[in-house]
């Protein structure tokens, strides 16, 4: 039996010595109070519905970091975060327990709280008050218990009109432009190694249909969510407001591969085309420009001849450029340093099938430039820089029609401090697409690294609208927009929602002691600055100030003051 069955664990309980209280993120043992991260607490939850059973990462991963794409690391660094909360020793532990290749367990004692019971709050009032003789206290109590549902229901009427405000913002102006979601294609083949290649052709479809000007295509991230959140077609429909769904899926044998693909109107509730492709994998490419030429003329959308080119254009001939290219997509998504030289390796190997492969080149350009920011690397910081731009600068020679691409140049000019470069690439990137997410997100950031933050502002709610179940990036420039505007709760509460979509992420840690040190909160400040100092003891202000790439100095020093008065460390 689980000690979910026992207690519940959405109310406090104890483990061990300590009281844990989940709704308010804290650890309590005497006058020792301890303050856990959201993701943290939900560890430490699931290890304590489970109590002396071994759950494995992967488990905890799907329980905790649901919607999000997480490194390697991520649940060990929750792990250490947890241990030592609970001053406990990984190699003596008493509280949490790590098993070799298979997992964690939560060795100490697992209790309700002192003033817990086994039922939910509002059965334990009412029950604990059944019996008494006295007619006035049960009133009282039944006052008590009405104004509190009272309350809770005038609180979820609010949320609800809250939501749909905001919800009908993202969608303002839209109802006549066709819209679409590409759904991510299911991956059917026996090796489960092999879903990379559904999630490359899902990710082309959507690029391609983003090109086209008059359609709304929802962006990648909002797409992969329902990968983890599967609900009906119709209930897609009323959540986005997309006029056409495209699902599909890739089944590959060798050197076999079949597509089925189709596209349903969500208004008339019926799928309006549909087909299987049969082929080998080197005519992958034509089955992908098929579909879309297909998807299209189903929508009764018309294009001009520019355009179709600009859809019907691939990156490279041979499909084995393309299948190491999607690998090194999915290993640098790892944002880990194994990750990382992973995906070198294929990007390599892609460039070495394809010289002339421009996605490849651009891919690249980005990895090592995160890789110097994250210390990854041995380059120098000048060595890095160089390298990428040329290779940036090599991919938009061969190819002038992927807003990738630009995006990539644009990403590495900005983190070589030339912003006018920057700008120019990343506004190519949404010209060539004008559905691109990510490059309006991207001008977003360029604007804030110029000290234009209400600018920033506008780009990213341009990238909101298209991606409205969009990553932690977009809260994080959000967050540091109004930080800069001198915003700064509006700044916490968003980027208290970055981190909450990925713990592990470092801007938004830095941006978040930042504003808390303006709002005078030292405490908090100080508690962020502890969080990263022990998940990334490297970082400092020196690494800090050269990977944060503000075009003017006062804006840099502005944010390196506030750090600095937080405690970090130089």
């Amino acid at each position: 039996m689980s000690a979910s069955d026992l207690i519940d664990t959405s109310a406090p309980f104890r483990v061990g010595a300590w009281t844990v209280e989940p709704d308010n993120g804290r650890l309590i043992q005497g006058d020792k109070e301890v303050r856990l991260e959201p993701k943290v607490m939900k560890v430490l939850i699931c290890l304590a519905e489970n109590p002396g059973q071994v759950i494995s990462r992967e488990s905890l991963e799907a329980k905790v970091w649901t919607d999000m794409v997480v490194g390697y690391d991520a649940v060990a660094s929750s792990i250490i975060k947890l241990r030592k909360a609970f001053g406990d020793n990984s190699r003596d532990p008493r509280y949490v327990e790590t098993v070799s290749k298979k997992g964690y367990r939560l060795i100490a004692h697992v209790a309700p709280a002192a003033n817990q019971a086994a039922a939910p709050v509002l059965t334990r009032l009412t029950q604990s008050y059944s019996a008494e003789k006295n007619s006035s206290k049960i009133e009282k109590i039944k006052n008590f218990v009405f104004i509190v549902m009272a309350v809770i229901a005038a609180l979820a009427t609010a949320a609800y009109f809250l939501f749909s405000s905001q919800k009908s913002d993202l969608f303002l102006s839209t109802k006549k432009i066709p819209s679409v979601l590409v759904l991510p294609f299911k991956h059917l083949s026996d090796d489960p190694q092999q879903e990379y290649l559904s999630d490359g052709i899902t990710d082309d479809l959507i690029t391609d249909l983003s090109k086209i000007g008059s359609l709304r295509v929802i962006a990648r991230q909002s797409s992969y969510h329902y990968k983890n959140n599967p609900t009906s077609l119709s209930n897609i429909a009323n959540e986005l407001k997309v006029t056409y769904i495209v699902e599909g899926s890739v089944q590959r044998s060798g050197q076999r591969i079949r597509v089925n693909v189709q596209l349903t109107d969500t208004q008339k509730g019926e799928s309006i085309w549909a087909k299987r492709f049969d082929t080998d994998v080197g005519d992958i490419f034509n089955v992908q420009d098929d579909i879309t030429r297909n998807v299209v003329r189903a929508m009764y959308l018309t294009m001009s001849n520019e355009k179709y080119g600009q859809v019907e254009t691939r990156g490279t001939k041979y499909f084995e450029a393309y299948d190491a290219f999607l690998l090194g997509q999915q290993h640098i998504q790892a944002r880990t340093k194994q990750g990382y030289e992973q995906a070198i390796k294929y990007f390599r190997r892609a460039i070495e099938i394809d010289p002339d492969y421009a996605r490849a080149y651009g891919a690249m350009a980005v990895a090592l430039t995160r890789g110097y920011r994250y210390q990854w690397t041995d380059l120098t910081l000048v060595e890095a820089r160089a390298r990428a731009l040329k290779l940036a600068t090599k991919a938009a020679e061969l190819d002038q029609t992927s807003p990738q691409i630009y995006w990539a140049l644009g990403y590495v000019h900005v983190h070589r401090r030339e912003f006018v470069e920057a700008e120019r690439a990343a506004a190519k990137s949404v010209e060539i697409s004008p559905n691109y997410a990510d490059g309006y997100a991207l001008r977003a950031n360029i604007a804030n690294y110029r000290g234009e933050p209400a600018k920033a502002l506008e780009y990213i709610g341009e990238a909101l609208k298209r991606d409205p179940y969009h990553s932690y990036q977009y809260l994080s420039t959000q967050g540091l927009s109004f930080y800069l505007l001198g915003k700064y709760d509006k700044a916490v509460e968003v980027l208290r929602k970055a981190i909450q979509r990925n713990e592990n992420a470092l801007n938004p840690h830095l941006y978040l002691t930042a504003a808390y040190v303006r709002l005078g909160r030292l405490d908090d400040a100080q508690w962020e600055v502890n969080q990263v100092t022990l998940s990334r003891p490297q970082v400092g202000l020196a690494s800090i100030s050269t990977t944060i790439p503000f075009e003017h100095e006062k804006h840099g020093e502005l944010l390196l003051r506030d750090l600095r008065k937080a405690g970090f460390p130089e």
